[in-house]
């Protein structure tokens, strides 16, 4: 997301709410308002939150493209970074409903279990996972934070899920992925 000026934030919020909420006299501030960082929005000097969403330029409203490293069994192979710092190869599966990692990447991300999910699988068999939570899993620009993730004690290789990228649109090519905001229609 690119810095905006709280000062230049302020003066574009105040025409959208009203220069009494946020001014008194000609830019003399009644209380200084914050900025966030992590969504966009900011809170006034009442409390009161204000989405900014519109004014900001953030992977949220644009088109995120992600190599695509190989494929195996079709599945694209992509780059995830995990709390900040590791990277791992997963797979970007269209078919699975959860992120899943493997129990070598949740000791590595020190992921410990704090309970445990029972799970319909491709054959049709249902199997149990520990779950536990990583403090964030991004994709180029995209990220969550604090997403409980199934760990799976067998698996060689990660799955990135629609838990993470199910609210966008998915274009897959030859070697990239287009993730785009969903257009309602």
């Amino acid at each position: 997301m690119s810095k905006i000026n709280l000062a230049t934030i302020t003066l574009i919020v105040s025409s959208l709410i009203g220069m009494s909420d946020l001014f008194v006299n000609k830019f003399n501030f009644v209380n200084q308002a914050n900025a966030q960082d992590l969504d966009c929005f900011m809170v006034n000097s009442k409390g009161r939150r204000i989405d900014l969403s519109g004014l900001c330029s953030s992977s949220q409203n644009e088109t995120v493209r992600i190599p695509i490293k190989r494929r195996m069994r079709g599945i694209p192979i992509v780059e995830v970074t995990f709390n900040g710092n590791r990277v791992y190869e997963m797979m970007l599966d269209t078919g699975a409903s959860r992120t899943l990692i493997t129990a070598e990447m949740a000791q590595t991300l020190n992921v410990v279990p704090d309970t445990s999910e029972e799970f319909d699988i491709a054959d049709g068999s249902k199997v149990s996972f520990p779950i536990g939570k990583v403090k964030s899993i991004s994709l180029g620009s995209l990220k969550v934070q604090m997403m409980p993730v199934p760990i799976a004690t067998k698996a060689n290789m990660g799955l990135l899920g629609h838990d993470f990228f199910g609210n966008l649109d998915i274009k897959i090519g030859r070697n990239v992925i287009e993730l785009s905001p969903r257009r309602s229609l």
